[in-house]
């Protein structure tokens, strides 16, 4: 695999990744959607359910007679306006709560991607410098003489020396 340039560790390394990723998402992001959704579900039914009830109030209201009429149409004017108003009221209600539910998923997702890539990057990073301090030692290793090498340290730790102080 070496040999066409395909590094095994990095894409298993890669794959665990993605999935935590997807693991991560479904559990903040999917469930509360789903959440949400069921609950725009059941107010549309309650919606619906109130909807009902009106036309039923109102095939009531066409039976009764004429006094009863003008009476119970003053009734259901104002139940319907009332609907109105609640539903009207629950919309507007469901559609701030879905704001303040968005906006909250967005932020706690792009802080935690923030900090996936942060950590991806840290760790990239370091196996970049590990791999070139390996090959600079095989290249150094395999192409000085004894007397460079000894030369070579003698010059590390008087700079390691240095540094200290």
């Amino acid at each position: 695999m070496e040999s066409l340039g395909i590094n095994l560790q990095q894409i298993i390394f890669q794959l665990i990744n993605f999935t935590i990723l997807l693991v991560i998402l479904k559990k903040f992001l999917y469930k509360p959607v789903v959440e949400f959704v069921a609950k725009q579900k059941k107010q549309d039914a309650d919606y619906q359910k109130l909807s009902q009830d009106i036309q039923n109030q109102k095939s009531f209201f066409e039976s009764a007679d004429a006094e009863q009429k003008a009476e119970l149409k003053k009734l259901y004017n104002e139940t319907l306006e009332k609907a109105k108003k609640e539903a009207s009221q629950m919309v507007e209600q469901a559609k701030e709560n879905a704001r303040e539910e968005g906006k909250r998923i967005l932020n706690e997702y792009t802080t935690e991607a923030r900090q996936s890539r942060d950590a991806f990057m840290s760790e990239a990073k370091k196996d970049i410098y590990d791999y070139a301090v390996k090959i600079s030692e095989t290249v150094i290793a395999s192409s000085l003489t004894e007397e460079q090498k000894n030369k070579l340290m003698k010059l590390a730790v008087e700079r390691l020396n240095d540094a200290q102080r």
